[in-house]
């Protein structure tokens, strides 16, 4: 390959030497020098939003241009996270993938359920997986919290005005994976003498199960000091921290979930 020449054609050097995307873009200069997408042992996908719904064929577009039927037989897919029905089949299952396509679609074994758009998956080499296909899986889902924890930690806070109905004050209905809330900070300055708040705390702890109730604490008439903490915990499936008023007016109430970073 004359380098000499490509960069002279990309300076516009003289009239014979003019830039040719054909030949002289980085595209270009990559494929020559056979530069591309490389293969890890471990690597991390999203269903593409356009995949139709299969139990065995995923598009995963974010690591499409690899070559074709590099992944064959020798590689494993985990859906770390079902994001249609979080905790639910086939989340956390391995299976082992017979075909790859260079637009990003992998065949695998079935299964048990369908993969979605929008699902998280992770792609990793057989000397990764163990023979009950679930050695690696606890690492994969201890790097998928942490990258969730510092996801969940960007909306935490707000203002609400009380209407007499319970009201969501804070809600995380389906987290990616554990996260660990240390409180929420509430600010009743405006509660005034005759009202009374009343703060519930739900969690979920099973897969598509309900909110169940927690904890309930009350606060009545105007406050001294005025900032509130309760306290929330650490949760797979889902928290809920609610507000009603009871008695008196409607105020407006400043509130910060905190997470540990």
């Amino acid at each position: 390959m004359d380098l000499i020449g490509i960069l002279g054609r990309i300076m516009n050097k003289d009239a014979n030497e003019t830039f040719d995307p054909a030949t002289d873009s980085l595209e270009a200069i990559a494929e020559a020098l056979s530069i591309g997408p490389s293969v890890g042992l471990w690597m991390f996908g999203i269903c593409d939003p356009a995949m139709v719904a299969s139990d065995n064929t995923l598009l995963i577009s974010n690591l499409a241009g690899l070559p074709v039927d590099i992944f064959n037989d020798d590689f494993y897919i985990e859906v770390i996270r079902n994001s249609n029905n979080v905790g639910l089949p086939p989340e956390h299952e391995i299976r082992l993938v017979t075909d790859y396509a260079i637009d990003g679609t992998f065949t695998t074994d079935p299964f048990s359920a369908n993969v979605e758009a929008g699902d998280y998956i992770a792609v990793m080499h057989h000397s990764l997986v163990g023979p009950e296909l679930n050695v690696l899986s606890t690492l994969i889902r201890a790097i998928f919290d942490i990258v969730n924890a510092s996801l969940v930690t960007t909306e935490t806070g707000g203002t609400l005005t009380t209407d007499g109905n319970e009201q969501d004050l804070y809600i995380n209905n389906a987290p990616a994976g554990v996260f660990e809330p240390l409180l929420l900070q509430l600010d009743c300055t405006n509660m005034q003498a005759g009202d009374t708040i009343v703060i519930r705390v739900y969690y979920r702890i099973i897969p598509g199960g309900n909110l169940i109730k927690k904890d309930e604490t009350s606060f009545s008439d105007a406050q001294d000091p005025p900032l509130k903490n309760v306290a929330i915990e650490p949760n797979r499936y889902g928290i809920q921290v609610t507000i009603q008023r009871t008695v008196g007016g409607d105020r407006a109430y400043d509130w910060e979930a905190i997470y540990r970073g």
